[in-house]
């Protein structure tokens, strides 16, 4: 939160609230998607890099073009998945920390940000 308190200036929220508020959130998004799916956890706990992007894998995002957009759009989406597919790679291996509770909750953040960029890009088509 120090981090946070010091910079809220430096990102898109609000409030240090807005952003404590919003990472609970994703805290017991998270807490919940690993109870429900305890063995999937489980193999990403006991998991090697290597066997992690084999697990992580079949989520990664793929967005057909659109039919009838143009090219702007095209790219935007063309960014967009390019964007997702290295999160969903950066957070396989934690983000490089080896602190898996933080490469959870930072999973979020980046998501919200590549789905921001998103809707800007395609805002200014």
């Amino acid at each position: 939160m120090s981090w946070i308190t010091t910079n809220i200036s430096n990102t898109s929220f609000t409030s240090t609230q807005e952003f404590s508020s919003i990472l609970d959130d994703i805290i017991a998004k998270h807490a919940n998607l690993v109870s429900n799916n305890s063995q999937l956890f489980a193999l990403i706990d006991n998991a090697d890099p290597g066997q992690i992007i084999e697990i992580i894998q079949p989520s990664l995002a793929t967005i057909e073009v659109l039919s009838g957009s143009n090219s702007c759009k095209n790219q935007c989406i063309s960014d967009y998945e390019f964007a997702m597919n290295g999160n969903e790679w950066a957070y396989a291996l934690d983000y490089g920390t080896n602190n898996h509770a933080f490469a959870a909750q930072y999973y979020w953040v980046r998501v919200k940000s590549i789905t921001d960029n998103l809707s800007n890009c395609v805002y200014f088509c």
